[in-house]
């Protein structure tokens, strides 16, 4: 895996979609903590690319794990999307057909 740092248009982006709209509560009037926290973390993990960090106890993968998920909440159609794939919501039949063994 590669790292690299990024622009600071890259960490003020994650910034403002995380304290934008239904905020992470964790993050409510926090957005300078926020931003060095991530820039902190970006310059830890390339210092450090090729050994093993504690970056999953670190505060920034805590930050980054709740933008994650809230930018999933968010995307277009989320809340409608389907939860599986049914013979009723396939655009063609299936070309072999399963058969339980036993």
């Amino acid at each position: 895996m590669s790292a690299f740092i990024v622009e600071d248009a890259h960490i003020d982006a994650l910034v403002t979609f995380a304290t934008s709209g239904q905020r992470i509560s964790m993050l409510r009037n926090e957005e300078d903590k926020i931003g060095q926290t991530l820039v902190d973390e970006n310059w830890r993990s390339v210092n450090y690319r090729y050994k093993t960090t504690d970056y999953n106890d670190s505060e920034a993968a805590n930050l980054i794990h709740a933008i994650r998920k809230k930018a999933i909440r968010e995307m277009p159609g989320y809340q409608e999307a389907p939860w599986g794939i049914d013979t009723n919501s396939t655009r063609s039949q299936p070309k072999h057909r399963l058969r339980a063994v036993g």
